[in-house]
């Protein structure tokens, strides 16, 4: 999926593996949130990551600090925070 969005992730990094798995899509600057259990706990899964994906856009398009996010079924990307806390 990463490649499709032409993001290089020859070196993936897992961050975290619980209900969501956060992954570093390395060497590019991007981590992606992959619903892993969405499905087992929320009976109305697609609604529950449509809702997310539409408050971190209307975030994004009111001018918050908010990183862009990129919906592919049900994956979201960011960018990373870089060492100074910025996104890159």
């Amino acid at each position: 999926m990463a490649a499709s969005l032409g993001v290089r992730a020859t070196e993936p990094e897992i961050l975290n593996d619980g209900a969501n798995v956060i992954v570093r899509l390395g060497p590019s600057p991007v981590v992606a949130k992959v619903a892993a259990s969405t499905a087992a706990v929320r009976t109305d899964g697609a609604a529950w990551l449509q809702r997310e994906l539409d408050v971190a856009s209307f975030l994004a398009a009111a001018g918050a600090s908010w990183p862009p996010t990129v919906s592919r079924s049900t994956a979201v990307s960011w960018p990373s925070a870089s060492s100074s806390g910025a996104c890159t």
